[in-house]
């Protein structure tokens, strides 16, 4: 059962109105808020809802304010959207269908189309709007695949700074692409596809970042990723980065297909442990490569 009805492109304009009518009064009374959203139409009513459960108005000595410092209506939009996405399992599915170039079947969902226009949330450029689009693919996966205790900063900001060195090497090249933000990204079994710079060979490029030391960093591989990486012996590449924190790290190492495939056929069973993904220090890779492991 959904916890929020869908949201719509009208409560995005019904949550700029109230916003409006809050920031036009020095003391906005709870009563006064109520009084005004009883005054419009039923949407106004789920809009309200919406801000007072996302923080963005609360409630300071009987008075209606506003959490944050500068009004921006498009970061607005953006976390209203990402609240709704996170607690409606039925629009995060329309959201990830359409994907940040909508690339997906969009036509028969207008609606949702025009939220994601209305909130600027089609510029792959743009690291706020990538970051928006990873967040609500981790909130459709059970269980986080990156290493960062349920901050999905962690794994963002490895697979952005992925792309940005990918960029710098092939000095800005478009045949980089970001696929995990493509609509059922997961599926493909790896993050970014680049190219070699000899003879234009492809690169699928599992990326694998940890905000601990390289010394207690770890790679969590899914079953889906070990698929693909024995299908592309020769095109798979991981990126490790460690010492994550937002958009600064340490790293890449990069570590090709072949190498790991040798090692997971190597190793002992006390050096590995599997759960739902396969386990893997990152140490096991740092040999011989004169990493810093602190």
């Amino acid at each position: 059962m959904e916890n929020i009805p869908l949201l719509e492109p009208r409560n995005l304009d019904s949550i700029r109105y109230i916003i409006t009518a809050i920031s036009s009064h020095d003391n906005f009374s709870e009563e006064e808020l109520e009084n005004y959203v009883n005054s419009k139409n039923h949407e106004f009513d789920f809009s309200s809802y919406l801000l007072f459960s996302s923080s963005i108005i609360d409630v300071l000595d009987n008075s209606v304010i506003i959490t944050i410092q500068d009004i921006d209506f498009i970061k607005i939009y953006r976390e209203i959207f990402l609240f709704c996405c996170k607690q409606n399992q039925t629009l995060r599915k329309f959201v990830l269908q359409i994907g940040i170039n909508r690339s997906g079947n969009y036509h028969r969902k207008g609606n949702i189309d025009q939220l994601l226009r209305n909130s600027n949330l089609y510029n792959i450029d743009d690291s706020d709007v990538s970051f928006w689009w990873f967040q609500v693919k981790e909130f459709d996966r059970e269980i986080p695949y990156s290493e960062n205790n349920g901050n999905p900063l962690t794994g963002y900001s490895g697979e952005f700074l992925t792309v940005e060195f990918e960029k710098n090497r092939l000095k800005g090249s478009n045949q980089i692409e970001w696929v995990s933000l493509n609509p059922n990204g997961d599926r493909f079994g790896y993050d970014i596809e680049s190219l070699r710079e000899e003879h234009g060979q492809k690169m699928l490029i599992e990326v694998k970042s940890s905000k601990n030391n390289f010394s207690d960093a770890r790679i969590h591989l899914t079953y889906n990723e070990y698929k693909v990486l024995n299908k592309n012996i020769r095109d798979y590449v991981f990126y490790l980065w460690w010492k994550v924190n937002n958009d600064t790290g340490c790293g890449p190492l990069i570590v090709e297909g072949s190498l790991m495939a040798e090692k997971l056929t190597s190793l002992m069973e006390n050096e590995i442990s599997f759960t739902d993904s396969l386990i893997i220090p990152f140490l096991k890779f740092g040999e011989g490569f004169g990493v810093d492991e602190t």
